[in-house]
């Protein structure tokens, strides 16, 4: 997050639930971080931040979508459980709610077995091709 303290995430080992996490001391060698360019134009930028609070307030408590997450790589189809999310899942959406990445920018809407890797992958692409900061 912005504070540079926060991280919000959905972890199926954890709590299994969204929810905000203080790290205050991370170390930095555990994590890959991708850091996202918001808008220079402040109504813009302020607009992103809203959206993304926005994003985590409403799904802030949700469950992990274990059934989703399994039938999704089983099948050629997306399955979504309403009021439940999986990792890369949530992440996706709550970059494209804020608008700070564009759904058919990265074509995710073509990829219902989505996992964490592949998000990754899609994600460094979509920075390479909109020339944003690797951090």
């Amino acid at each position: 997050m912005p504070d540079e303290k926060t991280w919000v995430s959905i972890s199926p080992f954890l709590s299994s639930k969204v929810a905000s996490r203080i790290k205050l001391n991370p170390v930095p060698e555990d994590w890959d971080y991708l850091a996202f360019n918001l808008s220079w134009r402040e109504p813009v930028r302020n607009y992103q931040l809203e959206q993304l609070y926005r994003f985590i307030e409403e799904t802030q408590g949700s469950k992990y979508d274990w059934v989703g997450m399994i039938l999704s790589h089983l099948s050629h189809y997306v399955v979504k459980r309403e009021g439940r999310w999986y990792c890369s899942e949530w992440i996706a959406h709550a970059l494209v709610y804020s608008r700070i990445v564009m759904w058919d920018d990265m074509n995710l809407y073509d990829t219902p077995d989505l996992n964490p890797s592949k998000l990754y992958s899609k994600l460094l692409e979509f920075k390479a091709k909109n020339n944003c900061t690797k951090d």
